[in-house]
């Protein structure tokens, strides 16, 4: 075992909390960085974001942002670029919106033309310039594209029961079944689908944990898979994709998930939660504070 890899089982067995994603990354050649709850809040950057991604990109490690939010690339790149997160820190940009963009323009779909968008009004543009049109009632749709709750129909049974028995397939844009932003949990489209595919209907998802999703992200970093830790806040996506992929995975306690892990009042990671973890497809290589610099 070289040191590396001693260090790194080290870790593992420790059943400590890691301080700072600062002190792994020396150990991987790449990383692939969830955004939302791991650098930023949906508002601004977390607290040590831009002093780890300097001592990371200054260490010529390469990470590639991979997240599930259902906008286009252009549009989280205008997002971080105002929080403060510059071009240099990464190379690559993949998100779930821009995935279905690109399946679904591409014309390689049977799903039809036309489609019913359920979510906010804000998301709604996602496939502008894809060919595909939006209408405004479920008996003119081809298929249905959800970006999140907000627009079109609620998760409650009755308003879907025409779209299930027209058997239309739900595209989702985010399987995020929740978010948080600034200190308030926003719900997803991941948790509409959720219901429509419990109701018996058929949902293409796009991003996280899939495994398209990572393939991408490997592709931008050109790094054997081995050398690549994925870090995320969420069990569900980001864990479980790793897990999926056959990489490394780092849970940071500042996201949607680090409740599950981590006893605030008590200060300290109940393992016996993370053993439970790891008899499932959420098992975190490692528990980390934040995406910080080494302490």
């Amino acid at each position: 075992m070289d040191a590396a890899n001693a260090e790194r089982h080290t870790m593992r067995q420790g059943h400590r909390i890691i301080g700072s994603i600062g002190d792994l990354a020396d150990q991987y050649d790449g990383l692939i960085v969830d955004l939302f709850g791991t650098l930023h809040d949906g508002i601004d950057l977390l607290p040590g974001v831009l002093g780890a991604l300097r001592d990371i990109n200054q260490r010529h490690i390469r990470i590639c942002l991979l997240s599930n939010a259902p906008r286009r690339r252009a549009q989280v790149v205008e997002q971080i670029d105002r929080m403060g997160l510059e071009h240099d820190f990464y190379c690559g940009l993949i998100t779930s919106g821009e995935m279905v963009f690109e399946a679904l323009a591409a014309g390689s779909s049977s799903l039809g033309d036309r489609y019913f968008h359920i979510g906010p009004a804000e998301l709604s543009g996602l496939l502008h310039g894809s060919g595909r049109s939006p209408v405004a009632d479920i008996d003119e749709a081809d298929f249905l594209l959800c970006t999140g709750i907000g627009h079109g129909p609620s998760v409650s049974r009755d308003p879907f029961a025409r779209a299930i028995e027209r058997k239309l397939v739900m595209v989702c844009a985010n399987p995020d079944r929740s978010v948080m932003i600034g200190q308030n949990t926003i719900a997803c489209a991941g948790m509409v689908a959720e219901r429509y595919e419990g109701m018996g209907g058929t949902v293409w998802y796009f991003g996280k944990p899939h495994r398209a999703a990572y393939d991408g992200a490997f592709s931008c970093l050109g790094i054997p898979a081995k050398r690549i830790l994925a870090v995320g806040d969420a069990l569900e996506t980001d864990v479980r994709g790793a897990n999926a992929a056959g990489i490394d995975a780092a849970l940071v306690l500042t996201g949607i998930d680090g409740h599950l892990v981590f006893n605030r009042q008590e200060g300290r990671v109940p393992w016996n939660k993370i053993a439970a973890l790891r008899n499932r497809q959420h098992r975190p290589t490692f528990v980390v504070r934040a995406f910080a610099r080494a302490e």
